[in-house]
């Protein structure tokens, strides 16, 4: 019979050294450092892609109501244009508010709009009232296409000029479109926005802040100059782009181009996203005079 030749005490068992362990954690490593910049890539595109999603149902809401009731109406500060679309056309809260922009933590009380961050969006009520219902979302509606019918004594209340006024600093241009038929380029004529307010009266001489906040859209005392009481910086925000909004920078000098883009949907129908720089080469307001180049660039 054969006998079974005994295993030596000294041979090898089963399992990993310390440096392979090593060199395995440090494979790891490098395979998770590769990897997590694709998967942030991949989410901010993905929030890109939902975002130009809203903006186009909102414009499409905004053209239905249009069409039906023709400008629409501003109503008060608490609903601005969230009461005409959102009870009107739609109920959906979600495609108020970008993937990007994080909810509000407070506000600020009754019939006051609180401004957020690059990441936040805005409120018009706070929490706190019961009574209240919380309206909140994070895009501006171009406020030129409002119904130039506010009532007695808003132009004082909210400093905007009367309808049909001449703005003094584009030659006598008008403001308001008044009636959907004044919008002669559609395709060019911003009706929502990522923005820190629900709506903007821009102009074409909306001086950037010096230096630019791209993370606060330069919603601090100072910040931007203009007849109107919604300038340009309040779309002034890199919440898109190549970096997630809370790396937007906080100090950016007006001289040199603005990182960072927003999305912009137009009457037409359709959403693009547009470099900060970009914004003031859309036709904002009946008869806009587009600047030569944006207002503190050299």
């Amino acid at each position: 019979m054969k006998q079974r030749t005994p295993k030596s005490s000294g041979s090898r068992r089963g399992g990993f050294t310390l440096i392979e362990l090593l060199v395995v954690v440090a494979i790891i490593a490098i395979l998770a450092a590769l990897l997590l910049p694709a998967l942030a890539g991949a989410k901010l595109r993905a929030w890109q892609a939902a975002d130009l999603s809203n903006l186009r149902q909102l414009t499409a809401a905004g053209a239905i109501y249009q069409t039906d009731y023709e400008m629409i109406g501003y109503g008060q500060a608490s609903n601005t244009w969230i009461n005409a679309l959102v009870s009107v056309i739609s109920h959906d809260d979600s495609i108020r508010l970008c993937p990007a922009a994080t909810e509000p933590q407070s506000g600020f009380g009754l019939r006051t709009i609180w401004g957020g961050t690059a990441a936040n969006c805005w409120v018009d009520f706070a929490p706190s009232v019961a009574a209240a219902p919380l309206c909140e979302g994070s895009y501006a509606i171009n406020g030129w296409l409002y119904d130039d019918n506010f009532g007695p004594g808003i132009w004082q209340t909210y400093s905007l000029p009367p309808p049909n006024a001449s703005h003094p600093e584009r030659g006598g241009a008008g403001f308001y479109f008044e009636k959907a038929s004044a919008i002669k380029y559609p395709v060019g004529t911003p009706f929502f926005l990522d923005a820190i307010w629900p709506d903007m009266f821009p102009t074409a001489s909306d001086f950037p802040k010096d230096p630019s906040d791209l993370f606060y859209g330069n919603s601090g005392s100072g910040g931007g100059t203009s007849p109107s009481s919604g300038p340009m910086w309040r779309a002034l925000i890199a919440r898109h782009g190549s970096r997630p909004p809370g790396a937007a920078p906080h100090s950016v000098s007006p001289k040199e181009p603005f990182p960072g883009r927003v999305n912009v949907g137009c009457v037409d129908g359709h959403a693009e996203s547009s470099t900060l720089d970009h914004l003031w080469f859309y036709t904002w307001s009946r008869d806009y005079i587009m600047p030569a180049k944006r207002p503190g660039m050299q």
